[in-house]
């Protein structure tokens, strides 16, 4: 086998020299770093739940867990986590150890483009390309992302950077008394090994291999004594690629489902393969236009409309895109070409929604045209400028002017952008700031929010709280959903239980069935018995006892149902606003008096006489039915009082169900929610929970009992077990009363 020829770029020119060099592109990383850690720790203005479910694996990749594959947002890869986990102790457990990363991802990336580009082309096109990735907009926003995509580009530039080396040698070798062939096959190996480390990035990794099959069949037709040199190198590197990433793509096989996005997203290339190929052209004409014509329309990503280059950095790219077709069988130009066809293929696919994102991997060879154009345009007028530094003088100027419109687009436009602190849920942070701020806060602290499952708020908090003196509870005070599905509960933290509040050692028989509409039990007793008044309270014990501070957001207030009894036994401290024109405007503070709050719910609500045990885990104290009566058409009221007595780390749903006496359809109305996260219970709290249910237009009158149970979501179509004060099961339903359909 014929060594390949060793050589430096033939078009690298003598200017800049290395000194030159040096100085610039040390200028555009002070530079970058500049643009991408400038108020770094308020824009984007908050934290997003994908963020935060990162923030979330990490601190468990701390703690020993070593997981092939996320299952916290829809699935996702996990190299992004490793590496946050091992900066974590360093920048610390917070949001910011997450922003960090991806600073570094671009600030790497910028590097590891220039050293390829200065050996594939020549300084001036590396030095253009690396200033345009520092100051443009989108290699900005990737790299202020606390997301798993931000380390694709980097990675991937690494790959061509390896396999670079192995198919057109530089003459000054890293380790110059290696063979020509041990180079080689080191620097394919070295290739294959990045390679597999981007698939356990992000998503679109999976196509970049394309990248390679293009560039094998492009070096068979025409560059065949290379391809004899190299075909197999290509070929071991892309399967070392996959081998590396194996242990993921076997988990995800024997998981199926576990990767739901790819589900999200499969919908056009199903219909492609029926036989409809509309929504693939539809989507791939919108995306082709996300460079000059209109980009990314989520806020979370983009200005939303606003194309990846302006118009004049988009005629440049298209002169270099010219250029390169031109120069096609310069192999250089023709792997640009490949890398720019296949990284856009993820937007061609999906449209241009999140193109800014899912077309990541191509970032770096999308500047590398802009800078092709530029640098030949300015050569083009090398016969009337006779000098390095005056033809360069528009390049400079380009991209200040680039650097001062990125700084308007990104920070005062994008970042004060009111949809932009919907999406980061700015709120949120003021809410943590606010209390890490102020310390006289009590470590016992609610939050009415209306994200308090478990991969939402509460993974956000822990990223954003620098506190770790506070336990917080989580709950919805009150809200109606897209889906127009209304949620209430408000949580009692810490409270003391005794028999004050009616919960004694006694046993409730109940079975399931429908014998009837009276009564759906075919050997019922009374689970329940009205409330029995208490005995006023001494003058002693009227002094509230604010053991708990309770944070109210402005979308999600205490329901009305609980207003005056919140009321009664909380003082605001505090009420914080924030931009009137924000999703969520403030947030109000309160000291929470939970035990005699609870006490003075239960006094007008029925108690049961008898132990209700759900599970081991809690157990039904009170209910009251608040629309006893009412027409067809109109909402049924419940709410129903719980105790914590174990943690638990499952999903739980609560239900309430209107029954029909029907055995054929028995549930006549019904809403099955848990708006206190059953995730971040803790033994001696209790809350209270609201079931807001219509009874159909065409209900006969008559009376229906009501019935409340368990499920996980697991697990639906499995109710929890209901023990009794011996630990035998008594069922798995309650009934709690009935409410009386009138005629209309």
């Amino acid at each position: 086998m014929i060594a390949p020829k060793m050589n430096d770029s033939p078009t690298t020119p003598r200017w800049p020299g290395r000194r030159t060099e040096a100085a610039a592109l040390l200028l555009i990383l002070l530079v970058a770093a500049a643009f991408r850690l400038y108020q770094l720790d308020s824009i984007p203005p908050g934290f997003t739940h994908d963020e935060a479910g990162h923030g979330h694996d990490a601190v468990a990749i701390l703690q020993g867990a070593r997981p092939i594959y996320e299952t916290v947002g829809y699935g996702r890869e996990p190299l992004y986590d490793y590496v946050v986990a091992w900066l974590m102790p360093i920048f610390g457990q917070n949001f910011l150890a997450l922003r960090l990363t991806s600073v570094l991802a671009g600030l790497l990336l910028i590097v590891v483009a220039h050293f390829w580009i200065r050996r594939a082309f020549d300084v001036p096109i590396a030095l253009t390309t690396s200033a345009f990735l520092a100051v443009s907009f989108w290699a900005i926003s990737t790299s202020r992302q606390a997301l798993r995509s931000a380390l694709l580009p980097v990675l991937f530039t690494i790959v061509i950077y390896f396999m670079w080396q192995a198919l057109r040698p530089y003459k000054r070798q890293l380790l110059p008394s290696l063979s020509p062939v041990v180079a080689r096959w080191g620097n394919y190996a070295l290739a294959g090994l990045f390679i597999g480390l981007a698939f356990y990035t992000y998503m679109a990794a999976r196509v970049l291999p394309g990248v390679f099959v293009l560039l094998w069949l492009y070096l068979l037709i025409f560059h065949r004594s290379l391809w004899k040199e190299n075909w197999p190198g290509i070929i071991a590197m892309v399967a070392l690629g996959v081998a590396v990433a194996w242990p993921m793509f076997s988990y995800l096989m024997a998981n199926p489902g576990t990767e739901q996005r790819l589900v999200q997203l499969s919908g056009p290339i199903d219909r492609l393969l029926a036989g409809d190929p509309g929504d693939i052209l539809r989507n791939a004409l919108s995306a082709l236009g996300m460079f000059t014509f209109g980009g990314d329309t989520l806020w979370l990503y983009n200005v939303p409309g606003e194309p990846i280059l302006n118009w004049a950095l988009s005629s440049v790219f298209y002169i270099g895109l010219f250029v390169a077709i031109r120069r096609f069988r310069k192999i250089e130009y023709a792997l640009a070409i490949f890398w720019l066809l296949i990284g856009i293929v993820p937007s061609l696919l999906t449209g241009v929604v999140a193109s800014n994102l899912r077309s990541i991997a191509a970032q770096p060879v999308v500047y590398l045209f802009v800078a092709i154009g530029l640098v030949e345009s300015v050569r083009f007028f090398d016969r009337v400028i006779d000098s390095h530094t005056l033809r360069s003088i528009p390049l400079v100027l380009l991209a200040i002017l680039v650097t001062v419109f990125t700084y308007h687009d990104y920070f005062d436009a994008w970042g004060q952008a009111h949809d932009v602190r919907v999406a980061y849920n700015a709120t949120l942070r003021e809410v943590a700031g606010y209390l890490d701020r102020n310390r006289q806060v009590q470590s016992d602290v609610a939050v009415s929010s209306i994200y308090p499952n478990r991969f939402h708020d509460p993974y956000s908090m822990d990223m954003l709280l620098h506190r770790k003196d506070l336990t917080l509870r989580w709950f919805t005070g009150s809200f109606v959903d897209m889906n127009g599905a209304p949620h209430a509960s408000l949580v009692f933290p810490q409270t003391v239980m005794g028999t004050g509040c009616g919960v004694v050692t006694q046993t409730v028989q109940c079975a399931s069935g429908v014998t009837g509409t009276t009564s759906v039990f075919t050997n019922s007793l009374s689970p329940v018995a009205p409330a029995v008044a208490a005995t006023p309270p001494s003058p002693a014990a009227t002094l509230p006892n604010y053991s708990v501070n309770v944070v109210v957001e402005a979308i999600a207030p205490i329901d009305p149902l609980f207003v005056d009894l919140f009321n009664r036994h909380a003082e605001k401290i505090d009420s914080i606003e924030l931009r009137p024109d924000d999703f969520n405007p403030r947030f109000d503070v309160y000291r929470f008096d939970a035990t005699a709050a609870l006490s003075d719910a239960l006094k007008s609500s029925s108690v049961p006489t008898l132990t209700l045990d759900f599970d081991h885990a809690f157990a039904l104290i009170g209910y009251e039915v608040r629309t006893p009566r009412v027409k067809p058409g109109a909402t049924v009221e419940v709410i129903t009082y719980w105790r914590i007595n174990a943690l638990v780390d499952r999903e739980l749903v609560l239900f309430t169900h209107a029954l029909s006496g029907d055995a054929n359809q028995p549930v006549l109305a019904q809403q099955d929610s848990l708006d206190v996260p059953s995730y971040y219970w803790l033994p001696g709290d209790a809350f209270a929970q609201v079931h807001r249910f219509v009874i159909p237009a065409d209900a006969k009158p008559g009376v229906y009992p009501l019935e409340v149970g368990a499920y996980t979501r697991e697990q639906p179509d499995q109710r929890l077990l209901i023990y009794d004060s011996a630990g035998s099961v008594v069922g798995d339903h309650v009934l709690i009363g009935s409410v009386t359909v009138t005629s209309p």
